[in-house]
């Protein structure tokens, strides 16, 4: 069986979740199957490997004028998809490096993997949702890699729930190192993994921290992500925690493991999440999520982290101070988290998303 995937996500995003997503899919297929990846790159980070794997690339390093270099992209793709005859056509991404309209060249079954809602919900007035829209219509079987995700695609598109199949993530993050050492005050931090986006409602968390700095200087909060930018470290400045916060930037996963298990906590104050990738990472690295009750939360942590009301610092900054002066609760959560992390594994997903296709040809 033949696979096809069109590699769009390479094209804007070295690092991140979808492409560690497909990374993982691709490198775990049976021996049976024929992946086949489109790309502009040669390889990027966290790029596919298999046995079986071709690439399609178009080279338009030589190509200075944009618009001509997409309008030939659009149809060396369209003529290789049309030659491969794939068995089915997973897309990394709403958009693709054919054009919407040529998908009258892939005549097989279109899986789409939908992520999130998050365009939807937070930028309604986004021409991307067009697109998203129509892909969604397009598609044969959608996967949704949450409950919850599934639930907010059907309310907000009117899709047939026969179409939908929830297929979890997983991580292929480990933990380095597990510290039996209590955390101390002179070493103590809350981390915080992902983007600093509005919905990611950041000022949540730094006003919980400042409370919680207002009383014990030496904690800090260690943050995952870009660097700050003006508009921020005044902002943090302001509240008199700009030297307490550090900003770790393009780590490898053994570090960003090592983080996440000499944390007390990774503080997650997320208005929305279609999955929630650093919750499950915090348990699988042994610390606890401490995160919002909302959307996917819930579900993917089950009794193993806290939740907390997103529109409170009160019981933010309460369950922060919490769990920094009960290490015995602490190491209770930790275990369960434990537990919990084993639900998610790529064996389990890649099996899932092989049997979806194959029920489709």
């Amino acid at each position: 069986m033949k696979i096809l995937y069109d590699g769009y996500i390479y094209s804007g995003q070295n690092v991140g979740g979808i492409n560690r997503y497909f990374e993982n899919i691709i490198k775990h297929l049976p021996d049976n199957l024929f992946p086949i990846l489109s790309t502009r790159k040669n390889r990027a980070h966290n790029f596919p490997s298999n046995k079986n794997l071709k690439i399609i690339r178009f080279n338009n390093r030589l190509i200075k004028n944009r618009k001509l270099s997409n309008h030939l992209e659009n149809y060396y793709m369209s003529f290789k998809y049309k030659r491969i005859k794939p068995d089915i056509f997973h897309p990394t991404y709403y958009n693709m490096l054919i054009h919407e309209n040529n998908l009258k060249y892939v005549r097989c079954p279109i899986v789409l993997t939908v992520y999130d809602l998050i365009h939807e919900l937070f930028i309604p007035e986004s021409n991307f949702i067009n697109t998203k829209k129509s892909m969604i219509n397009r598609a044969d079987k959608i996967i949704c890699i949450s409950e919850n995700t599934k639930k907010d695609l059907i309310n907000f598109y009117n899709v047939d729930e026969q179409k939908v199949k929830v297929i979890y993530l997983a991580s292929d993050l480990k933990i380095q190192n597990q510290s039996t050492d209590k955390i101390k005050p002179e070493n103590a931090y809350f981390l915080y993994v992902g983007t600093r986006a509005k919905y990611k409602n950041m000022n949540l968390l730094y006003t919980a921290f400042q409370r919680i700095n207002s009383k014990y200087k030496n904690i800090k909060l260690f943050m995952v992500g870009k660097e700050l930018d003006e508009s921020e470290k005044k902002e943090l400045n302001s509240m008199a925690i700009l030297e307490h916060i550090k900003v770790e930037t393009n780590i490898d996963d053994e570090k960003l493991s090592r983080l996440y298990n000499g944390s007390i906590a990774l503080v997650f104050p997320t208005r929305y999440e279609g999955f929630g990738y650093p919750a499950l990472e915090a348990m699988i690295c042994g610390t606890v999520p401490l995160a919002s009750n909302v959307a996917s939360i819930p579900e993917i942590l089950g009794d193993a982290g806290i939740l907390f009301d997103n529109t409170s610092v009160d019981e933010l900054t309460e369950k922060m101070f919490y769990l920094f002066e009960n290490p015995e609760y602490r190491d209770l959560l930790i275990k369960k988290g434990f537990e919990q992390a084993k639900l998610f594994n790529w064996e389990n997903t890649v099996k899932e998303t092989t049997n979806l296709y194959q029920s489709l040809v």
